[in-house]
């Protein structure tokens, strides 16, 4: 019994020394095995669902302005409260362009002299005569345009997802007006088909014709795109998507030149206080078709993010291009005349024409924006878009000309001018400002 209760009290007095020591620090406490640190929202696991009214919280040790563009936002910096479940993943982003686009050439369409020249050598190029409109490149000055994006994630991880984009660059319209009378020559040159020499055909010469003349040329730019949109990883602070879908472009082309007179004299082929009106059209369209594939890489930091943007589109192009012209004459008795031709468009080029042309498209972009909310950014940036097929309308424009086929005359065998397309690249770049809002 006393050895028993001996045995006791030694045991006792041990549990408490090391009760003791413990307290005092003497025995170090067993430590929990040390977690990796968190360096990025793809090493948590996804949370539950939301639910409406759950408000979404920084993860532990996450910076206060921290990967704001992470697939993983709307769960982890996201403040805001009774988020839709639907609309959350919607996103949506508009930009102003200031583009400036690869020029055409528009050919001489009229001319003038100084007064005095003689009839028959007034409006000829060369010592007697020079350009009034055309002969100079157009469309290449820097002018307004718009996009419209917009895209939707099937998951909250913002893994896969669609989106669609709407661009539209408005071309430089030309309209230059002119009006003859005893201060100015006017008339359209060509060059004659019979024998290779420059000429023209008068518009405005004082004491024969009192005329005026007109040109209008304009160019626009339209496009749509398709894309689903894959995310093919995440490191740190920045991921790599996959973009793949349907791009469609149309390039409109178009330029004409009116001409109206009174003839003064017999001597101009019509009678005296008739009115005659040219009119010379052409208009080109220009619509690509095709499958198209790229990456997306962005890189963000703090509230700041840059985006590089690399795309190719494979498919075709079908040109529409046509070409009218007519002479209207109104006679002294209100007679009115009217015949096919004007001077630039006659039996022998009028009509439709097209074709169709295989074409890649190239569209690469560079894009930095700053995060005032995680959901609202503004952006700025530079985009290149390239066109490899297209056919431009002053291209198009036959300037030999036989004189025959121009009212009064008529030659239904006559062959020029002639209609042939002429393709040629086509490229359009500039800055792009704009903002882009996460629901």
């Amino acid at each position: 019994m006393n050895d028993r209760r001996i045995a006791a009290t030694l045991l006792l007095l041990c549990l408490t020394r090391v009760a003791a020591a413990q307290a005092n620090g003497a025995l170090p406490e067993q430590q929990p095995a040390a977690e990796a640190p968190i360096t990025s929202p793809s090493q948590l696991p996804l949370p539950e669902t939301p639910t409406a009214g759950m408000v979404f919280a920084p993860f532990p040790g996450k910076l206060s302005c921290g990967e704001f563009d992470s697939p993983w936002n709307n769960f982890y910096a996201d403040g805001r409260v009774n988020r839709s479940l639907v609309l959350g993943r919607a996103w949506l982003e508009m930009e102003y362009l200031a583009w400036a686009s690869k020029p055409t050439q528009l050919p001489a369409l009229v001319s003038t002299s100084p007064l005095g020249t003689d009839p028959a050598d007034a409006g000829i190029l060369g010592p007697d005569g020079s350009v009034l409109f055309g002969g100079r490149q157009t469309q290449n000055d820097l002018r307004s345009g718009a996009r419209l994006n917009f895209g939707y994630w099937f998951t909250p991880e913002h893994a896969a997802g669609l989106e669609a984009h709407f661009l539209w660059l408005d071309g430089h319209k030309i309209d230059q007006f002119a009006a003859g009378g005893d201060d100015l020559i006017l008339a359209n040159p060509f060059v004659d088909a019979t024998s290779g020499l420059n000429s023209a055909v008068l518009i405005s010469y004082p004491g024969l014709q009192d005329g005026e003349a007109r040109l209008r040329s304009n160019m626009q730019l339209f496009g749509v795109e398709w894309l689903g949109r894959c995310l093919l990883g995440v490191q740190g602070c920045s991921r790599l998507d996959f973009l793949g879908g349907y791009r469609f472009l149309r390039l409109d082309d178009n330029a004409r030149v009116d001409s109206v007179f009174l003839s003064l004299d017999d001597s101009t082929g019509f009678d005296a206080d008739s009115i005659v009106a040219r009119t010379d059209g052409f208009t080109s369209k220009n619509q690509f078709h095709g499958g198209e594939f790229g990456l997306v890489y962005r890189w963000w930091n703090c509230c700041w993010a840059v985006n590089l943007t690399g795309k190719v589109a494979l498919g075709g192009t079908r040109t529409i291009a046509r070409v009218g012209g007519q002479t209207t004459v109104i006679s002294p008795t209100d007679d009115v005349t009217v015949t096919p031709g004007g001077v630039f468009a006659q039996p022998s080029n009028i009509g439709q024409y097209a074709r169709s042309d295989f074409a890649a498209v190239g569209d690469v972009g560079i894009r930095v924006e700053y995060a005032f909310t995680p959901q609202l950014r503004l952006t700025a940036g530079y985009n290149w878009l390239t066109w490899s097929s297209v056919a431009r309308i002053g291209d198009s424009i036959d300037t030999t000309v036989d004189p025959s086929q121009i009212a009064p005359g008529s030659n239904p065998v006559a062959t020029r001018p002639a209609f042939a397309f002429r393709p040629n690249s086509f490229w359009t770049h500039g800055l792009t400002f704009g903002g882009y809002y996460d629901f």
